[in-house]
C-alpha cells in the first residue's frame, strides 16, 4: 500500500526530468553532470513503465475512502496530514477508474490540476488531470526520444565531455536491454483516443470541443513521440530479433483510419522502424561501396533470424491490410536477394531462392498503391527526412537489385497496351485484368519525388550527371559533381532512359508523371528540359517525349480546334468532345511537367520562350481560346504562369492576355465571356473551379514579375480595372454562396483571391493624384491621365461599410469559429487558415495606410466620403448582432496549432487599432465583456510569450533587425504581443495592456493588487509571463532570445516608472519574486567586456544586451528610491550591497543571491574602491555596468560614390527614417529606401549605357553603408541608454537612501572613485561627444553630493569649538586624491566644445562645488595650504583654462555666461597671486565685460518699468557685478577696473535712477510687495500677525513635520523619532523666525524714508517692573493705545535672551564635556544622557550599531545647543538697534505743519545721479506726500514719557547681564566688546536725552 507522501506524482516528475534532459543536451543552461545523473536514475522506472507501475489498488482506495475526509493524508512536502472534501475523494477515485491509475496517484494529479487552472480557463479539475496525466506521458517519451537520438546524432557535435556520451550511451542500452520496446509497444496497442474521450464525464468541460482537440493532439504527440523513439534506434542501431518479430506482429494490426485514408503519424513511423528491422543495405549490396555492412545487425551475425523472420512473413496470418503487408514482403524479397548473392550462415539456404516470387506476391497485392496512397500522402511522411529516406532506399533498391523482375514488368505492361489498343480498335470494352504494375511504379516514384520540402534532392540520383552534360549538350556548370558516376546513378539513369524507349500510349501518362516527380528542383529540371532535348534531336530514337512532339500536337490540336471553330454553323452548339480522354489526360500530364520545368529553372524556361519553333505563348493562349475542357485550360493557365515568373516573359504574356480577351475588356460590361462565362456556367454547374484558381494564379505571377501601368492603352482606359473587377465581382464576392465537390476548394479559391488582394495592397501608397481628378478645383490636378493602382480600389472599399469589407470580416470571423472546431490534421484547415491570414493582413495594411490618407484628405480638401477601418472595426458583426469583430481577430491568438502568421496579424491589427482609436475603453469592453472569453483571449496572449521557438537564426540576422523581425515569425509574435503592451502602457489607463498585464480595467489600476496565479482567483497573465521568461533566461545562462527579454525588461520599467501601476508592481516584484535582487545579482549581463572591439562593426548581441542591462537598472533606480522613502531599510541595503559589492558571480552562482547577502551585514568592505587598488582585487558591481559601455567615437568610413549624388542619398536616407523597436532611435527602413535606389538604378539606365555590374556593386556596397548606419544608430542608443540608467542609480544611491547607509570613509571613497572614473573615460582621445553631456551631468551630481557630504561632516562637529578642539584627521578630505578630480573637470571643460553649452553649464557648477569645498577647508587652519595647492593646479593650466572661461563669460549663453563669471569670482578670491585679474586686464577681458554693463542699459532699463519677459539680464548684471566687485577687493583690482573706465561707464547707465515697478516684483513672485509698500497699515497688520501665527499649535505641528522631513536621508531614523530631539529642532526654529522678524524690523525702522516705517508704537509702559508701575498711576494717558506692539516687547526679548543664555550655555558645556569622552561612556552615563525616549529604543541594539547611534545622537544634541546659543546672541544685538530710535529723534515744530520732525527729515529725500553735481535741496516741503499719518506722528508728550519710563526698563542688571554674556560668548571671538560698545551707547544715550 502506498502513500501520497510516498507517491510524487505523475506529472510532476514527467516535466522534471523533461526540462533536465532537454535543457543539458541542448545545453540552454550550463551543464550539470552529478544533477544529470541523478535525475535519470531516480527516473528510471518511470521511463522502463510508463506509468504501467501505478495501477489501481483496492487497499489504496479503501484507505483514501476511510481517512480522507477524517484523520486525512500524507502529502509530499507537507508537515501534517491533508484532509480531503468528499467531492474532491469522488473526483480522485473517478480519475483512477477513466486512467487505470493508482488512486494516491490520482489525488496527486488532482492537486497539480487544481495549481494549473488558472492557466486553463473554463476548463474543469477532472479533465484538466486528464490532460496532465497524459502531458506526464508525453513528457516522458520525449525525454526518451531526446536521449536516443542525442546519443546518435547529437553526441558527434556537442561540447559536452566523453563523460555525458558514455552515460546517455549506457543508459539507453541499459532501457533497451530491460524491454523498453515491448512497453513501447503494449502502450501503443492499449492507447485508444476515442476510448479516453468517452470515459470523461460530459457535464466536466464547458469547452467540449476544443477540450477534445487539445487532447487529441497531446496523444496525438505522446504516441508519435514514442513511435519516434523505436524508429530513431532502429535507423542508428539494429533491433534485437525478439524486437523485430515483435514489430512485425504490431504491423499486422496496423490499418488507415484516418480521414483521408492514409496511414497515421504512428503507423507510418512504426512501418519504417520495421523496414529498418529488415533493411538489406545492412548486409550490403556489394556493387556500392558506400554502403558498408553492419556487423551488429541480426542479419549477419544470427542465423536464426532469417528463417524464423521468413516463417513468419510466409505464414498465411490475417493482416488489416494487404497492401502493408506487400511492403514488408518487398523489403524482405531485397534482403533475400542481397542473401543470395552474399554468403549467408542460414539453416535453410532455399528459401533465398523466392525472392522474385516473394516481390511478385507483393506487388500484386497491392505493395506499390499502397506505398503510393496510404504511405507518401500521410502528412507526415515528408516532415521526416529518414521516412523518405527509407522508402527511397526501397523504390531503388528494386530498380538496381531486381532488374529482370522491372523488365518483365515493362513486358506485361507492353502486352496490355497492344491488347487495349487492340480491343479499343475493335470497338468493344476496355478488358479490367490489365496488368498496371510498372504503371503503379511510375506512379509510385512520381509521386515519392514530387514534393521536396527538406531539400534533399534524393531524385539526382536518378540522373546521371556527367553522362547528360556531355552527351546532351549541359553547360558544364550545371554539373554538381565530376568524375565517374557511381553504379547506383548509373543503373538508374539508365532505367529512366530505357522506361521511355518505344513507349506505348498505354504508358505515356504514367511515364510523363514519373519524369514530373524527378524534375523536383532547379538542377533536376535542367536535367530533364535536356533529356527531352535530347529526344528531340534523334538521340532518343525519336521518342513521343520530346519537346518537338509536344509542341507538333499542341499546334495540332490548336489547328484542328481552330478549323473546327471556323468551320462552325451559326446557331449551332459546338462540340466539346473533340479530345479523347486519353489525349486529355496525356496533354495536361504533358502540361504539368512543363510547369515543374520552367518554374525549377530559369534556363529551360527562357530557352522554351525564345524558341522560334515551339512558340509556347501563341499557341497556349491560341488554346485558350478553343473548345477545349475547362480542366486542360487551367493546366494552360498554370503552365502560363509559370513562364510569366521571368521579368523578360511577363510584358508578353500580358500583351497575349490582352488580345486574347479571356477577361473581356473590351466588350460591354453586362455581357460576360471568356473565363467570366465559364466560371458562372461551367465551373459552377461541375463545382469545381480549377480554371478560375489557375488565373488567379497567373495574375498572381504577372503582377509579381511586372505590372503593367500602360496596359489597354489606345483599345480602352488604361489600367488593371477589368481584372480587379473580375477579381473583386465574380471571384470574391461570390466564392461563399457557391457550391463545391470538395469543401476545402472554397478556402483555396478565398486564400488565392486574398493572397493577391494583399499584394496589392501591400504595394499601394496613397498619393493626392489619386484623389484630386474628380474635385471642382483642378488647380492641383496634374496634366495627363492618371493610372491608379490596383490597390488603390481595394483600399477605398477597405474604408468604406461595403460587400468587400463585410466579406473579408465574414471570413475572419468563420475561419475562427472553423480553426475551434477543426483538427490540426482535417482536411482543408491548411486552406481555412491561409484565407484568414491575408483577410487579417488586408485588416492589417487597410489601418496603416488609413492615417496616411486622411492626412491627404484633410491637407488637399478632397471631399471624399471615407470611415477609417478603425471606427468600422467597431460596428455591429452581422453574424452574431454585437460589435465583436475584434474579439474574434483576438481570438486566433488562442489557436495554439495553427499558423503563427494569424497570431501576428492578430496582434498587429490591435496595435494599429491602439494607436488609431481614441477610444481604448470601447477596445477593452469589446475583448471583456465577456469573462470567459476575456480569459480564454489572456491565455491566448500568454501562451504566446512563453512559448518561444528554438529558432537558431535569432541573431543571424540581426541587420534586418534594426528594421523589422524578418521571418522569424514564432519569436515576432512574442516581439509584437511586447510592442503592444509597451504601447498601450504610454495610454491613459485603463488600456489593453492592463488588462492583458492583470490588472484591474473595471474599478481602479492603481488600486490593484497583483497575486501569483490561482490566489485570490488570479489568473495567469501576461505580466507572470514576462517574470517567467526573465526567470527562465537567467537559470539557462542568458539563451532567450535576446530581443525578447529586452523587450520584457522595458514592460517591466514601464510599469514600475507609471503612476498607476508602480506601487502595486514593484511592490510585486520584491515581495512575491525577490525579482529586484535576484536579476542585479547576475549582472552585468555582458561578460566578455574587453574582448571586442567595437570601432568597426557594433556587436548587435550586445546592443539588446546593453538595452537589457538599461531597462532593469532603471527599475533598480526606482525600486530604490522607493525603499528609501518608504523606510524599508533591509531592502534598500540588499540593493546598495549588491551594487557596491564586487560582481564576482559566475554560472555556478545562480540561486546564492540569500548566500550572498546573508554573508554581508553593513556595507563595510571598499578595499577595491582604493585608488591603488592591486590588479587580483576585483571591480564592484557599478564600475563593471560602466565597462559594459563603450564610450569611443565609432569611426564613419567614407562611401566612394560614381553613379549616386551624396547630397540626395541623404535626404533619401532621412525620408525613410522609422522608430526602432518602440525606442527613440531612428533607424532608415532598408525596403523603402532599396525600393527608392532602385527607381534611381532605372533612371540611370534608361538614361545612358553604363557598366551594370559596376552599378551593381556600388548599390550593394550603399545598402552595406546604410545597414551599418543603422547599428551604429542603434549602438548609440543603447549607450545613451545604459549610461542614463547607469547614472539614476548612481544619483538614487547618494541622494534618496539613507545618509548612513555608508561609513562616511567609504562614502567618501566611493564618491572619489565614481568622480575619477567617469572623468577618466571623458578625458580620453575618441570620447564619444553624445556621451559627453550626460557624463557631465553625473560628475555635477556627484559633486553636488561630495559637497553635501563635506558640508555634514562640518555640521556633526561640536558646534563653535576650534578646529582643535576635535581630532577630525579622520575626517579630513584627502585632497591629495581629490585634487586629482579638478584636474579632471580642468581637462573635461577643455575637450568639450564650445557649442555644448550644456556640458560646459554642467561642469562649472561642478568646479563651483570643487572650490566651494576647497574654500570650507581652507577655513581650518591644517587646510590653508589646500586653496594655494588649488590654484597651483590651475596655473599649471596656463593661459588655455582663463581664455576658455572667460571666452564663455564673453559670448555663451545666458546660463553659461553666468556660471562663466561665477567660476571666475570665485577663482579670483582664491587667486593669491593675482594671475587672474592680470589676464582679464592684459587681454582686454575687463574692460569687455564693463562695457557689457552699458550695452545692457537698455535693457535692464527696460526690465525696471515694464513687466519683464525674462529676468537673465539681470541675472547675468548680478554675477558681472559680483564679479568686478571682488575685483575691485583688491588694490591690484581696482587699479585695473578704474583703468578700464568702470566709474565713467557706470554714470551713463540709466536703469540706476529708475525704481522698480509692482510689474516687476510680481513677476518674481513678490505677491506681498504691495502689502508692505503702500502707505496705509495693511503691510503692518499682516506683519504683526506672524509672531501670533508662528504661536499657533497648527504651526507648530507643521515645523515638526517639516523638521523631520527635512532631515531625511541624513539623520537616523531612529534619532528622527525622538520627540526631545524634535522639540530642539522646532525650538531652533522658532528661535530662527523670530531672529528673521526682529532683523525685519530693524531693516524696516533704518529705510530710507523721512520718517522710517513704524512697527512699534512709542511706548515702554508694559516694560516697567510691577514695583515701579505704582507711582505713575497718576499720570493721565497721553493717547489713545496705538495697534502696534510697543517697544516693551523688545525688553522682554532682550530678558528672556538674557536669562536663557546663561542656563544654556552651562548645558552645552556638559554635554561638549561628554561629548568628548563618548568613547568611554559607561551604559549608564550615556544613559543620563541621552533623552528618555531613545533609550528604550537603544536598547535592543549591538554594541558596534549602539556606540554608532549615540555618537551621532551626541553629535546632534552638542549641535542644537550651540545654535541656540548663538541665536540667542544674535537675537540679543538686534532689538538694541530699535530702542536707539527714540532717541535719535529730536523734537522739532514744523512751521508749516506743526508736527514734530526728527533730523532724520533733512536727509536729501531724492538721490542724485552720479553725473549729477548739483547740490540737492534740503527742503520738507518738496514732497510733501511723505507726511505722516496721525497714526505714525510721535507727539512730545510720547517722547517724554519714553524717556521717563527707560530708565526704569534698562536698569543696571539687565545691562551687568548683558555684559556678562558678552564676557562668557564673545571670549576668543571677532565679535570681542561689540555688546559692551552698545550698552555704552545707550546709556550714554539715555544720559544725554535727559
Amino acid at each position: 500500500m502506498a502513500t501520497l507522501a510516498e507517491v510524487r506524482g505523475v506529472w510532476g516528475p514527467s516535466k522534471e526530468i523533461w526540462h533536465v534532459v532537454e535543457s543539458t543536451l541542448t545545453q540552454d543552461k550550463p551543464p550539470d553532470y552529478h544533477e544529470f545523473e541523478t535525475v535519470l536514475k531516480k527516473y528510471k522506472p518511470q521511463l522502463l513503465s510508463l506509468f504501467s507501475s501505478t495501477r489501481r489498488s483496492a487497499l489504496d482506495r479503501k484507505n483514501i475512502q476511510e481517512h480522507g475526509a477524517s484523520s486525512g493524508i500524507e502529502v509530499y512536502g507537507e508537515p501534517v496530514p491533508r484532509i480531503f472534501s468528499q467531492p474532491f475523494i469522488q473526483e480522485a477515485l473517478n480519475l483512477s477508474d477513466i486512467l487505470d491509475l493508482n488512486e494516491y496517484a490520482s489525488i496527486e494529479l488532482l492537486l497539480a490540476s487544481e495549481h494549473q487552472k488558472p492557466r486553463f480557463p473554463g476548463l474543469q479539475r477532472l479533465p484538466l488531470a486528464i490532460m496532465l496525466y497524459y502531458d506526464g506521458c508525453r513528457c516522458l517519451s520525449y525525454s526518451l526520444r531526446s536521449l536516443i537520438q542525442w546519443r546518435f546524432d547529437g553526441s558527434t557535435d556537442t561540447d559536452l565531455g566523453e563523460e555525458f556520451i558514455e552515460l546517455v550511451a549506457r543508459y539507453t542500452n541499459d532501457l533497451m536491454d530491460q524491454g523498453i520496446t515491448a512497453k513501447i509497444l503494449d502502450s501503443l496497442k492499449t492507447l485508444k483516443i476515442d476510448n479516453i474521450i468517452s470515459k470523461i464525464p460530459p457535464n466536466q468541460s464547458t469547452q467540449s470541443i476544443k477540450y477534445r482537440l487539445q487532447l487529441v493532439d497531446i496523444l496525438e504527440e505522446y504516441t508519435m513521440s514514442l513511435a519516434e523513439c523505436l524508429f530513431v534506434w532502429s535507423f542508428y542501431k539494429p533491433l534485437s530479433k525478439n524486437d523485430s518479430l515483435k514489430m512485425i506482429e504490431y504491423v499486422k494490426n496496423c490499418k488507415p483510419n484516418s480521414t483521408d485514408d492514409t496511414l497515421n503519424a504512428v503507423d507510418v513511423f512504426m512501418l519504417s522502424t520495421t523496414l529498418n528491422c529488415i533493411d538489406f543495405e545492412a548486409l550490403g549490396t556489394g556493387e556500392n561501396e558506400n554502403i558498408p555492412s553492419d556487423t551488429s545487425h541480426p542479419l549477419v551475425n544470427d542465423a536464426t533470424f532469417i528463417p524464423e523472420m521468413h516463417a513468419l512473413l510466409s505464414a498465411n496470418a490475417s493482416w488489416e491490410d494487404e497492401g502493408l503487408r506487400g511492403v514488408i514482403l518487398m523489403a524482405w524479397s531485397l534482403v533475400l536477394r542481397v542473401c543470395s548473392q552474399q554468403t549467408v550462415n542460414i539453416d535453410n539456404p532455399e528459401l533465398l531462392e523466392d525472392d522474385e516470387v516473394i516481390l511478385e506476391y507483393a506487388i500484386n497485392i497491392g505493395a506499390l498503391r499502397f506505398l503510393r496512397h496510404k504511405v507518401i500522402k500521410s502528412r507526415v511522411f515528408y516532415n521526416e527526412e529518414f521516412l523518405i529516406r527509407r522508402i527511397h532506399s526501397l523504390v531503388t533498391g528494386v530498380i538496381i537489385l531486381m532488374p529482370l523482375k522491372i523488365k518483365e514488368l515493362r513486358n506485361a505492361a507492353d502486352e496490355s497496351a497492344r491488347i487495349q489498343q487492340a480491343t479499343m480498335q475493335e470497338g468493344n470494352r476496355e478488358p479490367t485484368d490489365l496488368r498496371m504494375e510498372f504503371s503503379d511504379f511510375l506512379y509510385l516514384i512520381g509521386e515519392l519525388y514530387k514534393t521536396d520540402p527538406l531539400n534533399l534532392q534524393l531524385n539526382l540520383e536518378y540522373w546521371c550527371q556527367t553522362d547528360i552534360a556531355t552527351t546532351y549538350g549541359g553547360p558544364s556548370t550545371t554539373v554538381s559533381y565530376r568524375g565517374r558516376p557511381s553504379y547506383r546513378q548509373v543503373n538508374l539513369f539508365k532505367f529512366v532512359r530505357l522506361a521511355g524507349d518505344l513507349l506505348p500510349a498505354f504508358l505515356y501518362v504514367p511515364y510523363v508523371e514519373m519524369l514530373t516527380g524527378l524534375a523536383t528542383g532547379s538542377q533536376a529540371a535542367y536535367f530533364c528540359y535536356l533529356i527531352l532535348k535530347s529526344n528531340s534531336s534523334g538521340h532518343g530514337g525519336g521518342a513521343s517525349v520530346s519537346w518537338d512532339h509536344i509542341f507538333y500536337s499542341f499546334k495540332s490540336y490548336y489547328a484542328s480546334l481552330r478549323d473546327a471553330v471556323s468551320r462552325s454553323v451559326p446557331g449551332q452548339s459546338q462540340q466539346v468532345h473533340q479530345i479523347t480522354p486519353e489525349e486529355l489526360a496525356a496533354l495536361e500530364a504533358v502540361l504539368r511537367l512543363m510547369q515543374r520545368i520552367i518554374e525549377q529553372d530559369e534556363t529551360a524556361r527562357m530557352a522554351l520562350y525564345e524558341n522560334q519553333v515551339y512558340m509556347p505563348l501563341p499557341v497556349l493562349f491560341g488554346l485558350l481560346g478553343c473548345v477545349v475542357p475547362f480542366t486542360l485550360k487551367a493546366e494552360i493557365l498554370l503552365t502560363l504562369a509559370g513562364f510569366s515568373k521571368s521579368q523578360e516573359i511577363a510584358p508578353g504574356v500580358w500583351q497575349y492576355l490582352e488580345s486574347s480577351q479571356i477577361i473581356s475588356t473590351n466588350s460591354d460590361g453586362n455581357r460576360k465571356s471568356g473565363i467570366e462565362l465559364e466560371l458562372a456556367e461551367i465551373e459552377s454547374k461541375h463545382e469545381t473551379y480549377p480554371e478560375t484558381r489557375a488565373f488567379i494564379t497567373l495574375l498572381d505571377n504577372l503582377t509579381d514579375a511586372f505590372y503593367p501601368s500602360a496596359i489597354g492603352t489606345n483599345t480602352r482606359e488604361t489600367g488593371f480595372q477589368p481584372y480587379m473587377k473580375f477579381l473583386l465581382e465574380d471571384v470574391f464576392l461570390k466564392f461563399s454562396t457557391r457550391q463545391y465537390r470538395n469543401p476545402s476548394e472554397k478556402w483555396q479559391v478565398a486564400s488565392l483571391v486574398l493572397k493577391v488582394f494583399e499584394k496589392f495592397l501591400r504595394n499601394y501608397e496613397p498619393v493626392p493624384e489619386f484623389f484630386l481628378e474628380n474635385q471642382t478645383d483642378n488647380s492641383n490636378m496634374p496634366t495627363g491621365p492618371i493610372v491608379k493602382p490596383p490597390g488603390h480600389e481595394l483600399f477605398l472599399r477597405m474604408l468604406q461599410p461595403t460587400p468587400v469589407l463585410k466579406l473579408v470580416l465574414s471570413v475572419t470571423y468563420t475561419a475562427c469559429i472553423g480553426l475551434d472546431e477543426l483538427a490540426s490534421s482535417a482536411a482543408g484547415r491548411d486552406f481555412l487558415e491561409e484565407a484568414a491570414l491575408y483577410a487579417l493582413r488586408l485588416v492589417e495594411l487597410s489601418l496603416l495606410l488609413e492615417k496616411q490618407l486622411l492626412r491627404i484628405l484633410r491637407a488637399y480638401d478632397i471631399s471624399l466620403m471615407v470611415t477609417p477601418l478603425s471606427t468600422l472595426l467597431l460596428n455591429v458583426n452581422p453574424h452574431t448582432g454585437n460589435t465583436d469583430h475584434l474579439l474574434y481577430i483576438a481570438r486566433f491568438l488562442t489557436h495554439g496549432n495553427t499558423n503563427s502568421s494569424l497570431s501576428l496579424s492578430a496582434v498587429h491589427i490591435l496595435y494599429h487599432m491602439c494607436r488609431s482609436s481614441m477610444l481604448q475603453s470601447d477596445i477593452i469592453t469589446v475583448l471583456t465583456n465577456t469573462p470567459e472569453i476575456a480569459l480564454e483571449i489572456m491565455k491566448g496572449f500568454v501562451e504566446h510569450l512563453e512559448t518561444l521557438h528554438n529558432e537558431p537564426d535569432v541573431l543571424q540576422d540581426l541587420d534586418q533587425e534594426y528594421i523589422e523581425k524578418g521571418h522569424r515569425t514564432h519569436t515576432a509574435v512574442s516581439e509584437s504581443i511586447l510592442e503592444l503592451l509597451l504601447y498601450c502602457l504610454d495610454l491613459p489607463a485603463p488600456s489593453l495592456a492592463h488588462f492583458l498585464l492583470g490588472y484591474d480595467v473595471r474599478k481602479s489600476v492603481s488600486k490593484t493588487t497583483l497575486q501569483d496565479p490561482g490566489i485570490l482567483g488570479t489568473p495567469h497573465t501576461c505580466l507572470h509571463a514576462i517574470l517567467a521568461i526573465l526567470q527562465r533566461n537567467l537559470d539557462n545562462g542568458f539563451k532567450e532570445s535576446p530581443q525578447i527579454i529586452e523587450e520584457c525588461y522595458h514592460v517591466i520599467y514601464k510599469l514600475c516608472s507609471s503612476t498607476e501601476t508602480c506601487n502595486a508592481t514593484i511592490r510585486y516584484l520584491r515581495n512575491n519574486h525577490e525579482f529586484f535582487t535576484k536579476h542585479l545579482f547576475r549582472m552585468p549581463f555582458i561578460k566578455d567586456i574587453h574582448t571586442r572591439d567595437e570601432l568597426d562593426t557594433p556587436d548587435p548581441y550586445r546592443v539588446i544586451m546593453l538595452l537589457q542591462q538599461s531597462w532593469l537598472l532603471k527599475c533598480i533606480a526606482l525600486e530604490l528610491r522607493s525603499t528609501s522613502l518608504n523606510r524599508q531599510r533591509s531592502d534598500t541595503h540588499n540593493l546598495v550591497e549588491l551594487l557596491v559589492s564586487s560582481s564576482d558571480n559566475t554560472e555556478d552562482d545562480v540561486g546564492s543571491i540569500s548566500t550572498a547577502l546573508e554573508s554581508k551585514t553593513f556595507i563595510s568592505d571598499f578595499s577595491c574602491l582604493d585608488a591603488g587598488r592591486t590588479p587580483h582585487q576585483k571591480k564592484i558591481r557599478l564600475f563593471y555596468l560602466l565597462d559594459c559601455i563603450n564610450i569611443k567615437q565609432d569611426i564613419e568610413t567614407d562611401l566612394q560614390l560614381e553613379f549616386f549624388d551624396p547630397i540626395a542619398l541623404e535626404q533619401a536616407v532621412q525620408s525613410c527614417q522609422q522608430v526602432w523597436r518602440q525606442n527613440n532611435a531612428k533607424v532608415c527602413n532598408i525596403d523603402i529606401f532599396r525600393r527608392i535606389v532602385q527607381e534611381e538604378v532605372n533612371n540611370i539606365l534608361s538614361k545612358a549605357t553604363i557598366d551594370k555590374e559596376r552599378l551593381n556593386n556600388e548599390v550593394q556596397a550603399l545598402l552595406k553603408h546604410v545597414v551599418l548606419m543603422n547599428k551604429r544608430q542603434c549602438a548609440l542608443y543603447a549607450k545613451l541608454q545604459a549610461f542614463e540608467a547607469w547614472q539614476e542609480v548612481v544619483e538614487v544611491i547618494f541622494s534618496a537612501c539613507p545618509f548612513d547607509l555608508f561609513q562616511p570613509k567609504m562614502r567618501e571613497d566611493l564618491l572619489l572613485r565614481l568622480l575619477q572614473e567617469i572623468l577618466d573615460r571623458c578625458c580620453k582621445d575618441g570620447t564619444m561627444s553624445e556621451i559627453q553631456a550626460p557624463a557631465a551631468g553625473v560628475v555635477l551630481a556627484l559633486m553636488a553630493q561630495f559637497r553635501k557630504f563635506t558640508s555634514f561632516k562640518m555640521r556633526d562637529k561640536p558646534f563653535g569649538l576650534d578646529s582643535s578642539a576635535v581630532d577630525n584627521k579622520e575626517d579630513t578630505v584627502s585632497f591629495s586624491t581629490f585634487r586629482d578630480v579638478l584636474k579632471g573637470i580642468l581637462d573635461f571643460i577643455l575637450r568639450s566644445s564650445g557649442k555644448q553649452q550644456r556640458v560646459r553649464m554642467n561642469l562649472y557648477v561642478a568646479l563651483l562645488y570643487y572650490l566651494q569645498i576647497s574654500l570650507d577647508a581652507s577655513k581650518s587652519l591644517e587646510s590653508k595650504k589646500n586653496g594655494n595647492d588649488d590654484m597651483m593646479v590651475l596655473y599649471s593650466y596656463g593661459e588655455v583654462i582663463m581664455d576658455v572661461i572667460c571666452r564663455d563669460a564673453c559670448d555663451a549663453p545666458d546660463i553659461g555666461m553666468t556660471l562663466a563669471f561665477t567660476v571666475l569670482d570665485v577663482i579670483v578670491s582664491m587667486d593669491w597671486q593675482k594671475r587672474w585679474i592680470d589676464y582679464l586686464d592684459v587681454k582686454g577681458y575687463l574692460r569687455h565685460f564693463i562695457e557689457g554693463i552699458v550695452r545692457s542699459d537698455e535693457i535692464l532699463h527696460t526690465l525696471t518699468v515694464s513687466a519683464p519677459i525674462s529676468m537673465k539680464p539681470l541675472y547675468i548684471y548680478e554675477s558681472k557685478m559680483a564679479l568686478l566687485a571682488r575685483i575691485s577687493s583688491y588694490d591690484h583690482g581696482a587699479e585695473a577696473v578704474l583703468r578700464s573706465g568702470l566709474i565713467p561707464m557706470l554714470t551713463e547707465c540709466k536703469f540706476y535712477t529708475t525704481r522698480p515697478s509692482e510689474q516687476f516684483i510680481a513677476s518674481e513672485g513678490s505677491t506681498w510687495y504691495s502689502q508692505f509698500s503702500s502707505n496705509d497699515h495693511d503691510g503692518q497688520n499682516v506683519l504683526s500677525l506672524i509672531p501670533r501665527f508662528c504661536s499657533h499649535q497648527q504651526w507648530n505641528q507643521f515645523i515638526k513635520r517639516a523638521s523631520v522631513i527635512s532631515h531625511h536621508g541624513y539623520s537616523n531614523p531612529l534619532i528622527e523619532s525622538s520627540q526631545e530631539i524634535c522639540k530642539q529642532e522646532i525650538k531652533l526654529l522658532l528661535q530662527q523666525i523670530c531672529l528673521n522678524i526682529t532683523a525685519y524690523c530693524r531693516a524696516t525702522l533704518a529705510g530710507t524714508n523721512i520718517y522710517g516705517s513704524a512697527c512699534f508704537s512709542p511706548s515702554l509702559t508694559k516694560a516697567v517692573p510691577p514695583e515701579l508701575s505704582a507711582a505713575r498711576k497718576g499720570l493721565s494717558q497721553l493717547k489713545k493705545p496705538s495697534q502696534w506692539p510697543n517697544l516693551s516687547i523688545l525688553i522682554h526679548l532682550l530678558k528672556d535672551c538674557v536669562e536663557n543664555f546663561s542656563v544654556t550655555f552651562d548645558v552645552y558645556k556638559k554635554y561638549l564635556y561628554k561629548w568628548n569622552d563618548s568613547a568611554d561612556l559607561m551604559s549608564e552615563e550615556w544613559k543620563d544622557f541621552l533623552p528618555e525616549d531613545m533609550i528604550l529604543m537603544l536598547e535592543g541594539k549591538l554594541n558596534k550599531n549602539r556606540h554608532q547611534f549615540i555618537y551621532t545622537l551626541m553629535t546632534k544634541v552638542v549641535n542644537n545647543k550651540g545654535k541656540e546659543i548663538t541665536n540667542y546672541f544674535c537675537i540679543l544685538l538686534i532689538p538694541n538697534y530699535g530702542l536707539f530710535l527714540p532717541y535719535q529723534i529730536c523734537p522739532t515744530l514744523d512751521e508749516y505743519t506743526g508736527v514734530l520732525i526728527s533730523r532724520r527729515a533733512e536727509i536729501p529725500l531724492k538721490l542724485r545721479k552720479l553725473h549729477d553735481i548739483s547740490l540737492p535741496r534740503s527742503s520738507v516741503a518738496e514732497d510733501e506726500s511723505v507726511i505722516k499719518s496721525d497714526s505714525e506722528r510721535i507727539t512730545k508728550e510720547e517722547y517724554e514719557q519714553i524717556k521717563t519710563d527707560a530708565p526704569l526698563c534698562l536698569n543696571d542688571s539687565l545691562l551687568q547681564k548683558m555684559n556678562e554674556v558678552e564676557d562668557i560668548f564673545g571670549k576668543d571671538k571677532s565679535r570681542l566688546e561689540f555688546i559692551h560698545a552698545l550698552v555704552r551707547n545707550l546709556k550714554r544715550i539715555m544720559k544725554m536725552s535727559n
